[in-house]
C-alpha cells in the first residue's frame, strides 16, 4: 500500500478519518493528521504514523505505529519482536512478542507474553497477567498475577532514577562537547571569511562548510541555555521523593525479578496478594491497601 492508495480510501468521519478493512504492507511511511479509525487488522509491515489517535478493531502483526495520543487495539498485537506501538497512552487487549511504549501509561485487559512494556508512568493490568519479557514504568505497576508455575523469567523495573542520572549524564557530555566545539567553529569561520576575503569568492563546497559553520555557531547559545534550564529540573527529580509501587492482586511467581530504581531482588517463592515499594532496607512486602 503506498500513501496515496492509503488517503484514496480514508473516509471523514465527525471526529476524524476512517480506514473500513485491513491495512496491507506499505512500502513507504503511511501518514494521517487526524484521529484515526481502522476497522480490520494492520498487517506485518506496515509503518503508521498518526497525529492524534489510532484505534484498532482488530490485531496488529509486526508494524510499527505511533501516535501523539492513544492507541488502542481491540484484538492483540503479535509477533517476533519486529514490531513497535509508541504514543502517549497505549490500550490494548493482549500482547505477544512485542513492543510497546508510552510516554504516560499502558492499559492491558487480557495478558502481556514475553513483551517489553515501557511506561513513563503506570502500567495497569489489574485483570491481565505478564509473563515472560519485561515491564518498566516511573511510577506504578499493577497486575492480576506476574510471572507463572514453569518459573519464566519475568524482569519487572519501578523508578525513574537511572533513568533521570542517564539524562543527566547526556547533558553534561552535550555541554562539555559543544562548549569545546566552539572556538573549533569559530577558528573555521575566521580562516573560510579571510580565504574569501583573500581570493574575493569561494568554491561552493567551501560556501557550504561556512554557511553551516555559522548556523552551527548560532545555534550552539540557544542549545546550551536549553541544557542549563533542563539540568537543574532534572537535579530537583532527583532530589523528589517518589514513591513507585507494584500491586499484584493474585500472584507473582518464583523467578521474577523486580527492580526498583537498582535495587534488586529475584524471588524465590511465590507470593500472593501482595504490594511491594522500596524501604530504607530493600524492598517491603505488605497487604494490597
Amino acid at each position: 500500500m503506498t500513501q496515496d492508495i492509503f488517503l484514496h480510501q480514508l473516509q471523514k468521519t465527525p471526529t476524524g478519518f476512517s480506514f473500513n478493512g485491513d491495512i496491507s504492507q506499505s512500502k513507504t511511511p503511511l501518514q494521517c493528521n487526524g484521529n484515526l479509525k481502522i476497522t480490520g487488522n494492520v498487517d506485518s509491515g506496515v509503518v503508521l504514523n498518526v497525529i492524534g489517535n489510532i484505534e484498532i478493531l482488530g490485531s496488529v502483526y509486526e508494524s510499527e505505529i505511533t501516535a501523539s495520543d492513544t492507541v488502542t487495539v481491540h484484538q492483540s498485537f503479535l509477533g517476533a519482536g519486529k514490531g513497535k506501538i509508541t504514543a502517549r497512552n497505549v490500550v490494548i487487549n493482549s500482547i505477544n512478542g512485542q513492543i510497546v511504549e508510552a510516554k504516560d501509561t499502558i492499559t492491558i485487559a487480557v495478558e502481556a507474553l514475553s513483551a517489553e512494556l515501557i511506561a513513563g508512568n503506570k502500567i495497569q493490568s489489574p485483570s491481565a497477567r505478564i509473563v515472560g519479557g519485561t515491564a518498566k514504568a516511573g511510577a506504578e505497576i499493577i497486575a492480576l498475577t506476574i510471572g507463572d508455575s514453569e518459573a519464566q523469567l519475568t524482569k519487572i523495573y519501578l523508578g525513574n532514577r537511572k533513568k533521570i542520572l542517564q539524562l543527566l549524564n547526556a547533558l553534561n557530555k552535550e555541554e562539555e562537547q559543544l562548549k569545546a566545539n566552539l572556538p573549533k567553529i569559530t577558528d573555521g569561520i575566521y580562516k573560510l571569511s579571510r580565504l574569501k576575503i583573500d581570493q574575493g569568492t569561494l568554491h561552493a563546497d567551501q560556501q557550504l562548510t561556512l554557511n553551516k559553520l555559522r548556523a552551527m555557531k548560532e545555534q550552539i547559545p540557544h542549545r546550551l541555555d536549553q541544557i542549563k534550564a533542563e539540568i537543574p529540573a532534572l537535579q530537583q527529580q532527583l532530589k523528589e521523593k517518589h514513591e513507585a509501587k507494584l500491586i499484584v492482586y493474585e500472584s507473582i511467581f518464583e523467578n521474577v525479578m523486580i527492580d526498583f530504581n537498582g535495587i534488586k531482588e529475584v524471588l524465590s517463592e511465590t507470593v500472593h496478594a501482595t504490594q511491594f515499594h522500596l524501604g530504607v532496607d530493600g524492598l517491603v512486602r505488605g497487604a494490597i491497601k
